[in-house]
């Protein structure tokens, strides 16, 4: 599974912190698409925090200036609480 393969990485560069980087426009395709990354990162939480780590999202400016939704970044963080924001 990715996410363990992820963990494990991390964890022999000594990084505790796992940070989702990017949403490509094929992802933000969708009018859920926020919502689906955040029940994504949600299921990942329990597993990064059982691993001694963090987890969080790292916004770009489309969370903000997308014309279909500007609001992209509380969207994705409501639906992942406990997922930090970078």
């Amino acid at each position: 599974h990715r996410l363990e393969e992820e963990i494990e990485l991390h964890r022999a560069m000594g990084c505790r912190l796992l940070v989702c980087p990017w949403l490509d426009d094929a992802r933000r395709a969708t009018p859920d698409c926020y919502e689906r990354v955040g029940d994504i990162l949600a299921r990942a939480l329990p597993t990064v925090l059982a691993a001694g780590m963090s987890l969080a999202y790292h916004n770009h400016d489309f969370e903000f200036t997308d014309v279909r939704d500007p609001d992209g970044l509380r969207r994705v963080l409501t639906r992942a609480p406990g997922v930090g924001a970078q």
